[in-house]
């Protein structure tokens, strides 16, 4: 009996992925470089397999990217070396993971920025201090008042406070276990390496490998176990077991707990030290609390048979009553009063607590979509949610929709009381800057929110509450704030600086969106522009126009959006960018409260490279050319020098500057400024005296980034445009030139 043999390219893909997936990443590039036909991208980019080899470092699932094989594939090359954590907006509790008495970028120049409130938020992303050394950083998570990392080994690592009354840790310490349990900066041990983590409003629900769940609502205090009476947790001594009683997910909300529990669907509990309705107080028992009464969520027990693939083609049943008819759950939110759970059928239900917190509801309510959409994400936090569609759409419910406490109304006495269609549903909100833009995932902290986008930038949007620079668009209020599109509330406070809420104009959504920076360059371009350019007197009635009229300000901060993007493809700079993802690309986005954060790639080489061309040297004609390398030059480390006045006199903006500051406050509706000892630079002044007026200065408003060197648009005027309604903006200077095309205004939306 003869026996045949097949070709390894001839078996079914299924066989091949089972056979790649036992290589290591070096092994299966290494056989696709062997011939051609190996070197597919169905193989050599195989979504699955990268996807698992990043996933392996502890790095969460992204449902709307996991067929893409190629972004994983590259992920996976730069997360053990590039991975940094960066933060923004309020700092009042140390949840940025920087010291309290070194947040501002410019101390002492008192002109444009009111440095009391700059000593605790941050405008602009800056890396958390210290968490490079924590280990390859692979999930980031926001509470109200604390900012919380998981690194690849599974340790959570905290800053800030849990509480309001907790201490203020503006450094990472590790979250600690009970005693007993050994600490993984030691060895490994399945019982306390996280696998998955949730942050709520003020506490942090982990899950390990073994499957134990802990919590914490104290970074200073150890965590302890949660188990319950009536439900078995499956847990394993070598790692989490299959079948029912695994725990899937933890999801932790605003004044719940829960966990996605396979055969019983997702349970919820009221927190250790509360009490809700008719549940009793949870009892300790030395490192564990057992929780006496929990509640499961109708409708989310269900568990497709391992043999039965998805199919999202099944027959939509419109009001589905049982667990089968709404089928898996593979994706769930707990807000305030509410949770909302995603099948795999694409479709999102919602269920409530109830007026007696019981979530004694009959079955929850599905959220309607456009054309039954198939929904591919979940996200949201608090009071806000979104919903990524599969055609690339994406949807919002903010705080001010009350959204889902009008969709329970209107449907009657029996979901909650009201009446039957007592109240019409707002329809969720539809941003055109987030549509058909490959938003990957959202998150959404007291009143603002930010979006990921396929490409790795952030999009901000919302309310930026009390002005504590949540945005993370810079300005610390004002005016950077007011060029990149915000208006701010009423409250003066010192200096002009405005304490009230700020939010950004119609114009902002309607365009290109407003995308986060990371670039120092590019908020020293910001910062300039906003100082007038190089002639702030010939801009000063530009300045005025865009402060009174909103129109102005929004084409304003359209014209400066496109003019800050893809800095990367500069001549000198793109052919570093080998693999595509730019010089900062963000893994993943988190927000709480009135702070954010994120976990970004940094590809240093090209932010080098980046900071390259935006400086040529600015020496005076009687000295060599040469001297410091633009490589060595660093803007924090930019105090003036000793100098002649001669030296002094051409390297610094011209006296106008100094002359027309006072119109340019009055320009941006500030209130004019309480210095009176700024001098201008003569032939006969000290460097020593002249350094009494920093502003006056390139290296404080954006204009150079040390002595004997200038950025490249040192030289550009204040933006002049012609409007889209036939405006022409007054100056002397030529038009503007946009870098994409003026904007076609569609502002028939909510915002």
């Amino acid at each position: 009996m003869s026996s045949s043999t097949v070709p390894v390219l001839e078996l079914p893909k299924e066989v091949l992925d089972i056979i790649l997936s036992y290589l290591e990443p070096k092994s299966l590039l290494n056989l696709c470089s062997t011939c051609r036909a190996l070197n597919h991208p169905d193989i050599r980019l195989n979504a699955t397999y990268w996807r698992q080899a990043v996933r392996s470092y502890r790095v969460p699932n992204q449902p709307v990217i996991e067929g893409d094989g190629e972004r994983w594939q590259k992920l996976y090359r730069r997360l053990v070396t590039q991975t940094h954590a960066y933060a923004w907006g309020s700092n009042e509790y140390g949840s940025l993971g920087r010291d309290f008495e070194t947040q501002s970028h410019n101390l002492g120049s008192g002109l444009r920025r009111f440095y009391e409130i700059a000593a605790k938020n941050e405008s602009v992303p800056q890396e958390m201090d210290d968490a490079s050394k924590l280990g390859v950083l692979v999930d980031l998570q926001c509470t109200a008042r604390a900012t919380t990392v998981l690194t690849s080994q599974g340790i959570l690592c905290s800053v800030g406070a849990l509480s309001e009354v907790g201490n203020r840790n503006p450094a990472f310490r590790d979250m600690i276990f009970p005693p007993g349990f050994p600490s993984l900066r030691g060895r490994y041990d399945p019982s306390t390496a996280i696998q998955q983590f949730s942050a709520g409003l003020s506490h942090i629900l982990a899950l390990s490998d073994s499957g134990k769940i802990w919590f914490w609502d104290d970074i200073d205090e150890a965590g302890i176990q949660i188990k319950f009476v009536d439900i078995d947790i499956l847990e394993g001594e070598f790692g989490q077991k299959q079948g029912n009683g695994r725990v899937k997910k933890v999801v932790a909300g605003v004044g719940w707990a829960s966990a996605l529990i396979e055969g019983t669907g997702i349970v919820t509990w009221a927190f250790p030290d509360f009490e809700f309705g008719r549940f009793e107080p949870v009892q300790e028992q030395a490192d564990t609390f057992l929780v006496l009464q929990s509640v499961t969520i109708p409708g989310t027990s269900y568990e497709r048979a391992r043999k039965v693939a998805s199919n999202v083609a099944n027959e939509r049943i419109s009001n589905p009553k049982t667990p089968e008819e709404f089928d898996e759950v593979t994706d769930y939110l707990m807000l305030d009063k509410y949770c909302i759970f995603l099948t795999r059928t694409g479709r999102v239900f919602t269920s409530w607590e109830g007026v007696d917190k019981s979530w004694n509801m009959p079955f929850p309510l599905e959220i309607p979509v456009p054309n039954n959409t198939m929904v591919k994400a979940i996200c949201g936090s608090s009071q806000s949610f979104g919903l990524v569609l599969a055609n690339d759409e994406v949807l919002l419910a903010t705080p001010d929709l009350l959204y889902l406490d009008n969709l329970f109304r209107a449907h009657g006495s029996s979901h909650r009381p009201g009446g039957p269609n007592s109240v019409s549903v707002p329809a969720l909100k539809r941003y055109p800057c987030l549509q058909q833009r490959g938003v990957v995932s959202l998150a959404f902290g007291d009143a603002h929110w930010h979006a990921l986008l396929r490409d790795g930038s952030i999009l901000s949007g919302g309310k930026e509450v009390q002005t504590c620079g949540s945005f993370g668009l810079g300005g610390d209020g004002d005016p950077e704030g007011r060029i990149r599109g915000l208006r701010f509330g009423g409250g003066q406070g010192y200096m002009g600086h405005s304490r009230g809420d700020s939010s950004l104009l119609k114009q902002c959504y309607a365009g290109l969106g407003r995308q986060i920076w990371f670039e120092e360059e590019k908020v020293a371009w910001i910062r300039f522009m906003t100082s007038g350019g190089s002639d702030p007197l010939e801009a000063a009635q530009r300045m005025q126009v865009c402060a009174v009229d909103s129109d102005a300000q929004g084409e304003l901060s359209e014209w400066l959006e496109q003019r800050g993007r893809n800095w990367e493809r500069k001549e000198g700079a793109k052919e570093y960018d080998d693999d595509g993802l730019g010089p900062y690309f963000v893994l993943g986005i988190a927000a709480g409260g009135r702070h954010s954060g994120a976990l970004v790639l940094r590809n240093d080489e090209l932010v080098k490279k980046i900071r390259e061309t935006c400086i040529v040297p600015d020496l005076p004609p009687s000295l060599p050319a040469g001297g410091v390398p633009v490589e060595s030059v660093n803007e924090h480390n930019s105090e003036p020098i000793e100098q002649s006045a001669e030296q002094v006199a051409y390297g610094a903006i011209p006296n106008l500057i100094d002359q027309g500051w006072q119109s340019v406050r009055s320009a941006l509706g500030l209130t004019p400024s309480r210095s009176t000892d700024v001098l201008t630079p003569t032939a006969e002044s000290s460097a020593t005296t002249y350094r009494r007026s920093q502003f006056c200065d390139p290296l404080f408003h954006g204009a150079s980034p040390a002595e004997g060197f200038k950025y490249t648009w040192a030289s550009d005027p204040f933006p002049r445009l012609r409007l889209s309604n036939g405006v022409e903006m007054p100056g002397e200077v030529s038009f503007s030139d946009w870098a994409n095309g003026p904007p076609d205004w569609d502002l028939h939306f909510e915002a």
